[in-house]
């Protein structure tokens, strides 16, 4: 039944993102709207954190980080002028795709670098990718995509969230 109660709580919440985020000039398809937030909530149910609810204005952001960075014809990370809010980035070149699953499942590679006992990532291991996406205390999610322009192709996405991570999970 909890994993009912569970399931029911994401779709509701990938529901509400279909609705809210079309209002304020996010990026308006459910499916990355609703993709990013499903992928992120499965993983947080998984570590026993609370879920993320959709940042309409987080979404606008990013998305326009990674337009920004598209237009260029970079389709390079960027680093964001303040720390009011994590960022987790993924840049695929070629085939790989940048789905909201296949994007967030990049970031949850870096699980094995986490020490579950200590709450923070292994000796001189790479886990912040993962430590953001369940931060107990991030509250809010906003995530952009764009297509890469030029002679590698592939694509650009970026999650902000807030607040960001403090270290440990």
């Amino acid at each position: 039944m909890d994993k009912f109660l569970l399931t029911l709580a994401v779709a509701i919440c990938t529901l509400a993102v279909s609705t809210t985020s079309a209002a304020v000039g996010a990026p308006k398809s459910p499916r990355i709207t609703g993709g990013f937030l499903t992928a992120h909530n499965k993983e947080r149910i998984a570590a026993k954190v609370g879920l993320l609810s959709w940042g309409p204005n987080l979404a606008l952001k990013a998305n326009q980080i990674v337009r920004d960075q598209s237009n260029l014809k970079t389709c390079n990370f960027t680093k964001l002028p303040d720390r009011r809010y994590g960022i987790n980035q993924w840049r695929s070149i070629g085939l790989i795709g940048c789905s909201p699953q296949t994007v967030v499942d990049r970031w949850l590679l870096e699980k094995v670098n986490y020490d579950q006992e200590t709450k923070s990532c292994l000796p001189n291991k790479e886990c912040r990718s993962y430590l953001q996406v369940v931060a107990k205390n991030s509250l809010f999610l906003g995530c952009g995509q764009a297509t890469c322009n030029g002679t590698t192709g592939g694509c650009l996405a970026m999650c902000l969230y807030d607040p960001p991570a403090r270290g440990t999970a």
